[in-house]
């Protein structure tokens, strides 16, 4: 039992780890391209909320998505509260994509990735961040290991998700 729960947390660690680089590099990329960001988001939502709440909410966001990943894989250690931040954050995100496809925003880019990456608004994106949202709850319960090597091996994966979009985007 000791050994299943063990291998169960080192797997959730990686696939943390994994949420969280992305998380970092979402936030990176929508920094990159801030304006382009607020914009989309803009025409995202068709307009119904005021240019300075989406600019003042897009500041929060991308703050929350390059500092939170940061602090928990710099100090190789994540706590209860860090997790429930987490996945609120893609909790967040996925409400915002399944208002944009209540709309018919459906099949437009989603400024998930910024400008540099393609992501578009879709079911397969909500599918991923409930996935996501769901980890990170289930994690709450586990004794997550984060080690050096699982990060690595994490940013391998990243790298090889960022590659794959990158060859849809072009």
């Amino acid at each position: 039992m000791y050994e299943r729960s063990f291998t169960l947390s080192i797997i959730l660690g990686i696939l943390v780890n994994y949420s969280l680089i992305i998380l970092f590099f979402s936030g990176f990329f929508k920094l990159l391209s801030f304006k382009d960001f607020t914009l989309n988001t803009y025409e995202i939502l068709n307009n119904k909320i005021s240019m300075n709440v989406i600019t003042i909410s897009s500041y929060i966001l991308i703050f929350m998505e390059l500092s939170i990943p940061l602090i928990i894989l710099l100090q190789l250690n994540i706590e209860k509260w860090e997790l429930f931040l987490v996945s609120s954050l893609y909790l967040f995100t996925l409400i915002i994509l399944l208002i944009a496809i209540y709309i018919g925003n459906k099949g437009k880019s989603c400024g998930c990735y910024g400008t540099k990456f393609k992501s578009n608004i879709s079911w397969k994106k909500v599918i991923e961040n409930f996935l996501l949202c769901v980890i990170f709850f289930i994690s709450i319960f586990f004794n997550i290991h984060i080690s050096y090597i699982s990060i690595i091996f994490s940013l391998v994966l990243v790298i090889i998700y960022f590659l794959k979009i990158y060859k849809r985007s072009y």
